[in-house]
């Protein structure tokens, strides 16, 4: 078995030969097949490893996307799956970028708010302590 190694460092028993498309996976029962289905972020799939049976490297890859699961139940209670990730296309990897610099620039609106009320708040003091004088 090789095994898929998640951002979070959760490991993923699959099938030799799988492909990024087809990672065919077997699991014990229903309840495994949801949790690893959840494991499945946009986080975790930021960077994933697959090594062979020999905890040998075979494959590197970075920002992917999970697309689906096609699973099969046993009557032992196993279930047979195949997932299929792919990798982020160049627009989606824009937008994402996109968006996190419109939050950047968000926090920068606010925190200038935040200063230029301390300022003018200072300004006023400052005024008021030289009109005393």
């Amino acid at each position: 078995m090789d095994t898929l190694i998640l951002k979070n460092l959760k490991e993923i028993s699959i099938k030799e030969g799988s492909s990024l498309s087809s990672i065919g996976v077997v699991f014990g029962n229903y309840n495994e097949l949801i949790e690893c289905i959840s494991e499945l972020t946009n986080d975790n799939l930021k960077t994933v490893t697959i090594k062979n049976s020999s905890g040998l490297v075979i494959a590197n890859y970075e920002n992917l996307v999970f697309v689906n699961e096609t699973s099969s139940f046993n009557n032992d209670g196993t279930v047979n799956t195949i997932i299929n990730l792919r990798v982020k296309t160049e627009v989606e990897l824009l937008e994402e970028k996109t968006k996190e610099l419109m939050n950047e620039i968000a926090t920068l609106k606010e925190t200038t708010e935040v200063h230029d009320a301390a300022i003018s708040d200072l300004g006023t003091a400052v005024s008021d302590i030289a009109g005393g004088i």
